[in-house]
Parts: structure tokens; sequence; C-alpha cells
């Protein structure tokens, strides 16, 4: 065993815990579910480790790699809302 870990392998203080990565795809409606996905995992208490995404994917985890996943959101779907022609 060595000072920097357990005889797994493991860091210190992660020996039995899982590690949580998250990896985001392309495309617009795909953007839409990852955060809807990701706010799931938050209410149950599932936080990841590291964040990455290819296009939107990419946007949707800056977002929420700065904490700012809400207001990027909410201000995103106003913004398609109200850009929409009168039905």
């Amino acid at each position: 065993m060595s000072a920097e870990g357990t005889e797994s392998g493991a860091p210190n203080g992660l020996e039995g815990r899982g590690r949580v990565g998250l990896a985001l795809g392309r495309g617009a409606a795909k953007g839409w579910s990852h955060i809807g996905v990701i706010r799931r995992r938050e209410a149950r208490g599932v936080h990841p480790e590291i964040v990455c995404g290819t296009s939107m994917g990419a946007v949707v985890g800056a977002a929420y790699a700065a904490g700012r996943l809400v207001q990027s959101s909410s201000s995103a779907h106003a913004s398609s809302s109200s850009s929409r022609p009168a039905a």
C-alpha cells in the first residue's frame, strides 16, 4: 500500500465509492434533455466529478460546471418561446 492510496489503488477517502463522470452529446434536442437528466440526478444526490461535452452538450456542461444551468436554461427557454410566431 502506498502513501498516496489504498491497496486497491483508489485515492484515500474514495475506497468503495463509485466515481461519476458526465458526458454530454451534441444536438439541440439532446441539450434540453441533458438539462432534465442533470436536474434529476442532482435531486437524487448524484453529482459528477468531471463534466465533458460536444457542441450543445459542451454548452450545457459549461453552464452546469459554472453553476449557471438554471439561469441559462430559463433564459434560453424564454428567448425560444418569445421568438415563436403567434398562432
